[in-house]
């Protein structure tokens, strides 16, 4: 091995490592924001802010019967539901902006945003 691909070896490996440390530092600053936004046909059922002390179960009614959805810390899940496969239990836990649920039968959709207000919209 010569000294130029030792230097370039440890190079790459400092950009790497710069690079994830960027990367966890944006996602610790991500956890300050984020909302779990349930929507039933369309409309904007239920929003809730995700945080370390967000602990909910927020169930309603949707087209073919109850969904119930969790709200553990920075995670959102829908854990029950009533359609024919049940896929939209069976996905688990949410945690990132952007992640979507959809129960298509239930014409309902779990997302994650960034959005911050303070207060819970239920209506």
């Amino acid at each position: 091995m010569k000294r130029n691909d030792l230097i370039l070896g440890v190079s790459v490996l400092l950009i790497g490592l710069l690079l994830f440390g960027f990367y966890l530092l944006q996602q610790s600053r991500s956890f300050e924001n984020k909302r779990a936004e349930i929507f039933y046909r369309g409309e904007l059922v239920a929003s809730f802010r995700l945080g370390p002390e967000s602990y909910a179960d927020f169930s309603f009614e949707g087209r073919l019967g109850l969904i119930v959805v969790q709200i553990r810390e920075y995670q959102v899940r829908v854990v029950e539901e009533t359609s024919p496969r049940n896929l939209c239990s069976r996905q688990g836990f949410i945690q990132r902006v952007g992640e979507i649920i959809v129960c298509l039968p239930n014409e309902v959709f779990v997302r994650i945003s960034g959005n911050l207000t303070n207060e819970i919209i239920v209506g």
